[in-house]
């Protein structure tokens, strides 16, 4: 049985379906862009004005709370074995960036609090929100984005700390790295997803009200357009060494690494959707997160900043010309 119709028969389940019949608090396409755009507008005017509490709560909030639950949800209620293709994809590419980029980065740029945002902007992109919307607008079908973004997330959780230690301290620590990667909100919801998924076997339907939770919180990622809005208001656009490298990264090592992993899977015949799915994840730029990230270590909020300025519309025109060169 393929992969593709493995999954059809779990979404039928209703199992992580953000479009499932009955989930009132799902959000239509036209009602996150008009939000995207409020947050970021909203944003704009209090980095305008100097002003960072709510951003720096909104941070905390995202960071410790909403993706956290997100993560548990995914791994204790997603079917691994049906998704096989996608985790080996993702678990690859993040083991082969977490090693590239530092070994790339730190010889061309050194270290300092730009180089460690470039890092972790370069490792972390939006696999979850901008994708998902775009897979549902051109294919009808948003589920590659979100299983790709689910495995991503988990596999990327060790690393963001790692790369954000060793880019952004001048003499980081054996014990500073251990320290941030077992404190880190993503690791320690790993570790308690993998210990009920195999330790307390949870029924394959998540009671409720988990997956009212599941998808409150899901939309309440479209909050941390605010932070992308406060961070750019703030910001001077340049192109900064560091700001290239992460557009160099995003743009073209990114989808020739996906391109040579789906080369080498191609027996397991992934559905053309979920090929398009793939690559489009691959360039698209860095995530919104990275900003908190950015405020969490002491890195350069504005290399974030304006890497996901520049980097988005070219993303968006590039899943355009993938939804041409693979028709649905």
């Amino acid at each position: 049985m393929s992969v593709y119709v493995d999954w059809g028969h779990h979404l039928k389940l209703g199992a992580l379906n953000p479009c499932r019949e009955g989930a009132g608090v799902v959000l239509s396409i036209q009602e996150r862009l008009v939000l995207s755009v409020v947050f970021f507008v909203v944003g704009l005017v209090l980095g305008r004005k100097g002003v960072r509490g709510p951003s720096k709560v909104l941070g905390k909030v995202l960071l410790y709370v909403v993706l956290p639950y997100l993560m548990i949800y995914g791994i204790v209620y997603t079917s691994m074995t049906l998704v096989k293709s996608v985790t080996l994809i993702a678990v690859a590419y993040v083991a082969i960036s977490a090693v590239a980029i530092p070994l790339i980065y730190l010889k061309l740029l050194g270290r300092g609090p730009g180089v460690g945002a470039a890092m972790i902007s370069s490792a972390f992109p939006n696999v979850g929100f901008l994708p998902t919307p775009l897979m549902l607008l051109l294919y009808g079908d948003p589920m590659p984005a979100v299983l790709y973004a689910s495995m991503y997330n988990v596999a990327s959780a060790p690393v963001i700390p790692v790369l954000a230690s060793i880019g952004g301290e001048s003499k980081p620590t054996a014990s500073l790295i251990v320290k941030r990667v077992f404190t880190f909100p993503f690791t320690i919801a790993a570790i308690i997803a993998f210990t009920i998924r195999f330790t307390l076997h949870p029924a394959p339907l998540a009671p409720p009200p988990l997956p009212l939770i599941k998808d409150v919180f899901s939309e309440a990622n479209i909050a941390s357009f605010l932070i992308v809005g406060d961070a750019i208001a703030r910001s001077r656009f340049s192109f900064r060494r560091e700001v290239l490298a992460v557009m160099g990264w995003r743009l073209l090592a990114s989808p020739v690494m996906h391109l040579g992993l789906l080369a080498a899977i191609a027996s397991l015949n992934l559905p053309a959707v979920w090929v398009a799915g793939i690559l489009i994840e691959s360039f698209m730029p860095p995530a919104t997160m990275n900003l908190v990230y950015a405020m969490m270590y002491g890195l350069d909020e504005e290399v974030v900043a304006v890497s996901i300025a520049y980097v988005t519309p070219i993303a968006l025109g590039l899943a355009i010309l993938v939804r041409f060169l693979i028709p649905a």
